[in-house]
């Protein structure tokens, strides 16, 4: 097992290199870049009011003021010279400004970091405390009407979007109960608030991610019930309980435990929906700002962190098959 991790640990720089390239020449194929949404917003005098900046005189003409403005931010580069000063850079620490605000991309990370993932942990545990259960429970009672009202509620949390699930509750909350969201508090500063802030966010989260989870659950634990060592563990007058949370759940567990760790991609996308329609301020809210500012420098940070956070989880996950069964650390 340490030879497989030490291998897959040596694939991660690979696999992020190679994520690197694909997503900064993406990038670059969108129309446009921040000083042409910078003058599309607000003419020649936008990136004054940002920045606080004037060109010489007056005496300058739009366009060549927005060629200097590249200039500055190295936008008339080519691309690949671009990427290899941002790589460069990278390597020494420096993960470049933001263009919007007066701190370096990696101050903003640690802005919104938190609250993205207290919104992520807590959207993972309520879906595994909710999916995992309910499976379970739909597949101790198959075809009966418990197992058909928890299939129909994991139908809707696959077929209805995390948004859509989080606009009705919205709607419901305050036409009911004239309830709107607070603006967000770190759990640092006011735990309470911050509680109400995450609540509702952290349910959709976990109700969207469940989904999949009770499904998958249920089918697993159904196909081992009939297998023919679980007949001849009945057949030797075991007791259902053991045969089927000592026998059973052990053995459907690997592919669970496959869709728990990949489901963390899920629970990212999730997030940023939510947490712009619940107006917390993470990592969601900030990327969706600035793809539509085109800022480069934030976009490829956080690209990067959340590609090499789902590859470790991967990783993890794949390196509790052994624990869980023996045979594949044997292998």
């Amino acid at each position: 097992m340490v030879t497989y991790a030490i291998r897959r640990l040596m694939l991660i720089p690979v696999t992020m290199v190679l994520l690197s390239l694909l997503f900064f020449f993406m990038l670059r194929t969108i129309p446009g870049d921040f000083v042409d949404v910078l003058f599309q917003e607000g003419g020649s005098g936008g990136y004054n009011n940002v920045q606080g900046e004037h060109h010489e005189g007056g005496q300058t003409t739009q366009e060549a003021y927005q060629e200097q403005m590249r200039d500055r931010f190295g936008l008339s580069d080519p691309a690949h010279v671009q990427y290899v000063r941002w790589v460069s850079h990278m390597l020494r620490g420096d993960f470049g400004d933001s263009y919007l605000a007066k701190k370096t991309a990696l101050q903003v990370l640690k802005d919104r970091l938190p609250a993205t993932i207290e919104l992520g942990l807590l959207g993972l545990v309520g879906s595994i405390l909710l999916g995992i259960p309910l499976g379970i429970l739909s597949a101790r009672y198959p075809e009966s009407w418990i197992d058909n009202a928890l299939r129909l509620f994991s139908i809707g949390g696959l077929s209805v979007p995390a948004f859509v699930t989080a606009a009705i509750i919205i709607v419901i909350l305050s036409k009911e109960f004239q309830w709107i969201p607070p603006d967000y508090v770190p759990f640092t500063e006011d735990p309470w608030k911050n509680l109400q802030n995450m609540i509702f966010p952290a349910i959709v989260v976990s109700y969207t991610s469940a989904a999949p989870l009770m499904r998958l659950t249920r089918s697993q634990m159904l196909e081992v019930l009939s297998q023919d060592y679980i007949r001849t563990a009945r057949a030797k007058g075991l007791p259902e309980q053991r045969i089927f949370y000592g026998h059973a759940l052990r053995n459907a567990m690997l592919p669970i435990i496959t869709v728990i760790g990949l489901s963390l991609d899920r629970l990212v996308a999730g997030s940023v929906i939510v947490e712009v329609v619940f107006g917390i301020n993470g990592m969601g809210a900030a990327l969706v700002r600035a793809a539509a500012e085109r800022d480069f420098p934030v976009m490829q940070l956080f690209a990067m962190v959340l590609g090499l956070t789902v590859m470790t989880v991967n990783l993890l996950v794949d390196l509790m098959y052994g624990i869980i069964d023996p045979r594949i650390r044997l292998s």
